[in-house]
């Protein structure tokens, strides 16, 4: 990964080799970056979330799945993951969001809604299309 600001590149590859990271068509990246109160939070696709103060502080968390992006909604971080939508208030204990099962790929706010975009994917005479959907979490399921 790239710090343009400073124009250095930030290695995770050590992490990636303890830690068993895979990404089927290249290398594991950081998908994703949000603010988490006083965290700074990176989306790993496909490895393990990492939390820190700052990007020089990046850590792994415990937390491991094919991510692909975050969101801080209210007191709570949602990843969306290849297995669904996860919620966490605390970045030690995650919860998958009820109903969310299945290639979430997107989150945005729309009016103080959570929607999540999935993505299906499927084969067609040897090519991968998409169809995208986008469903409501309502925050009774967070």
């Amino acid at each position: 990964m790239l710090e343009v600001e400073r124009g250095r590149e930030l290695d995770f590859r050590g992490y990636a080799a303890e830690l068993g990271w895979h990404f089927p068509l290249g290398p594991p990246h950081v998908a994703d970056f949000a603010r988490f109160g006083d965290v700074l939070a990176a989306a790993v696709e496909v490895g393990n979330l990492m939390a820190g103060d700052s990007v020089d502080s990046l850590r792994p968390l415990d937390f491991a799945e094919d991510q692909h992006n975050l969101l801080a909604f209210g007191r709570r971080l949602l990843v969306a993951t290849a297995s669904g939508i996860y919620v966490s208030q605390d970045l030690r204990s995650f919860k998958q969001a009820e109903g969310s099962e299945g290639y979430a790929h997107a989150l945005v706010i729309n009016q103080m809604s959570v929607l999540s975009v999935q993505f299906h994917m499927y084969l067609h005479i040897g090519k991968v299309h998409s169809l995208a959907t986008s469903g409501f979490l309502g925050v009774g399921f967070i």
